[in-house]
């Protein structure tokens, strides 16, 4: 009885484990996502167009970040949502120079994009890239209390601008979603560097 109750028992843990492929492979403690508009438009889905964007609340973009743990390739998946405050915003090539940059509507001072909660996570720096030759600035929001938690120095073509945490006594929370609003006018997005780490 005990050698076909320890046959089944065997039998019952190897059909519900989990095979090597299914495993879940840690994410780095410290690692960077990079939106790199310059080199192509960084999501899964395509730019949405004006006429299909969802001005009410935004659209959302997946960003898949490949990575390699434990010898083995991974990837996670990353959901941004970039929200133009109830105006559209758009992907182009400059007209001198042929960068391609996202655009908010030039006019909007209010656009902004979610950066994604990551458990167990810190987001520890976002770094503004721009084509402005002025300087342009963003902000780091609470998702929930609409309070600037950081302010950045101003971005340009030349030196992009970087908010690290923590910074003036404020820390970021883990596994949190935080708003980089885009708070000045007429900006051309290159690129958003993020670095999300367990600690800070």
């Amino acid at each position: 009885m005990n050698i076909l109750f320890s046959f089944v028992l065997a039998t019952i843990v190897a059909a519900t484990a989990p095979s090597e492929a299914e495993q879940k492979v840690s994410l780095p403690e410290e690692f960077t996502l990079n939106l790199d508009f310059k080199a192509g438009w960084p999501f899964e889905e395509y730019c949405r167009k004006a006429s299909e964007q969802n001005l009410a609340k935004g659209d959302t973009y997946t960003y898949v970040y490949e990575y390699e743990a434990d010898g083995k390739k991974a990837s996670e998946e990353f959901k941004f949502l970039i929200y133009g405050n109830k105006t559209n915003y758009k992907y182009l090539k400059g007209t001198g120079d042929g960068v391609k940059t996202l655009r908010p509507d030039p006019k909007s001072a209010t656009s902004r994009i979610t950066l994604p909660a990551v458990p167990g996570r810190y987001l520890k720096s976002v770094t503004l890239h721009v084509c402005n030759a002025h300087s342009k600035r963003f902000a780091i929001v609470d998702s929930k209390t609409w309070k600037v938690i950081a302010e950045s120095e101003g971005s340009t073509s030349s030196s992009p601008a970087t908010i690290t945490f923590p910074t003036a006594g404020v820390s970021t929370q883990p596994g949190k979603p935080y708003y980089m609003r885009l708070i000045d006018t007429n900006m051309l997005v290159s690129g958003v560097t993020l670095v999300y780490s367990s600690t800070l």
